[in-house]
């Protein structure tokens, strides 16, 4: 789920200090939860950043994927991480920080 070394020692840290049941029950929940019937109703601008990594799935791949996901979303980016697993910010921290200081710079939100 990271590329990175660091990334890899922080998710071992966290899986070692986590609570197993707590852990468990936010894992069932997001499994069971489904937002995508709401996300027509999000007014709100909504940048998605997410991974790709020619490793695990191609470009054309991951922004079809991202695309379908987020579809109806009104007000929605679609930012590719390349370079990056699962966790966006510990593969790539830069890319991360700018795109997310992007956001929040942006006046149209």
């Amino acid at each position: 789920m990271t590329n990175s070394g660091v990334g890899a020692c922080l998710m071992r840290h966290g899986a070692l200090s986590s609570d197993l049941r707590v852990v468990a029950q936010a894992m069932y929940d997001d499994m069971l939860t489904d937002v995508r019937p709401k996300l027509a109703s999000i007014d709100v601008p909504v940048t998605m950043l997410y991974p790709q990594d020619d490793r695990l799935i191609a470009r054309t791949e991951a922004d079809a994927l991202y695309a379908s996901a987020y579809r109806g979303t009104k007000r929605l980016t679609l930012k590719r991480i390349e370079g990056s697993y699962h966790f966006v910010m510990q593969d790539q921290p830069a890319r991360f920080a700018e795109a997310l200081d992007a956001f929040l710079d942006d006046p149209s939100r």
